[in-house]
Formats: structure tokens, C-alpha cells, sequence
């Protein structure tokens, strides 16, 4: 199949960072980043820690924190998770959030929908 990289920029309260060729990870619900870079773009620590599974089976404690990120011009919240040792890679909920899909024959993300945070109201009576 093959691997898919791509840029993404991250922005807390304090500043942005740009990352570059960072992996898709379509097995991966969070957006996982190193927690020095997190930490330095100000990004929103949510309370407590929660477990999580690596892909090698491996169980850590994780802080989870909220921050803005942009791909391939598609900009939205997303849940980044950090731990020591984390390794970058962009998970499927940021994918989702955002509009975007891996497309795993050609190698690259690609839209869902237009640009845009999607918001569904439906109001039942």
C-alpha cells in the first residue's frame, strides 16, 4: 500500500507551528504530538489523563489538549494527544474534523467536502 505524509500547522494561544511530512495514521483516532511542541504553541490542556493503546500494543498515560490545525488548506479544532517519547502523526478524527480522507492508492489526502468546520442540526419535534 504505501504511506501517506503531509504538512500540517498547529496553533495554541501563544503561536503556530508548522510541521512538515508528518505521518497519516488511518489506525489512529488522535492526532498524537510531541509534547514540546504543544507546550510551546500554548495549546488548551483538557483535564486528567486517559490511557491509550499504541500500535505495538503498548499502554501509556496521555494528556489530551485542543488546538487549532490546518491541512492542505482545511482549518478546525482538533484533540491533540502527547505523551513522552510521542511520535507525530495525524490521526482520523483531525481527518474527519476537517473534511479529509486518506486515499491510500494514490498516496494523498483528499476532500471530503468543501473547507469548513461541518455542522448538522437536525430538529426533531
Amino acid at each position: 500500500m504505501g504511506h501517506i505524509y503531509t504538512d500540517i500547522e498547529i496553533t495554541g494561544t501563544k503561536k503556530k507551528a508548522k510541521l512538515s511530512h508528518i505521518l497519516v495514521d488511518t489506525s489512529a483516532t488522535y492526532t498524537v504530538v510531541d509534547p514540546s511542541i504543544v507546550k510551546s504553541i500554548g495549546a488548551l490542556r483538557i483535564p486528567g489523563k486517559i490511557k491509550i493503546e499504541l500500535g505495538d500494543g503498548k499502554k501509556v498515560l496521555a494528556h489530551a489538549y485542543a488546538a487549532q490545525v490546518k491541512i492542505n488548506g482545511h482549518r478546525g479544532p482538533a484533540v491533540i494527544i502527547t505523551f513522552k517519547n510521542a511520535k507525530n502523526v495525524i490521526g482520523v478524527e483531525t481527518l474527519e474534523t476537517l473534511g479529509l480522507s486518506a486515499d491510500v492508492k494514490k498516496r494523498k489526502l483528499k476532500s471530503t467536502r468543501p473547507p469548513g468546520v461541518a455542522f448538522f442540526y437536525c430538529n426533531r419535534v
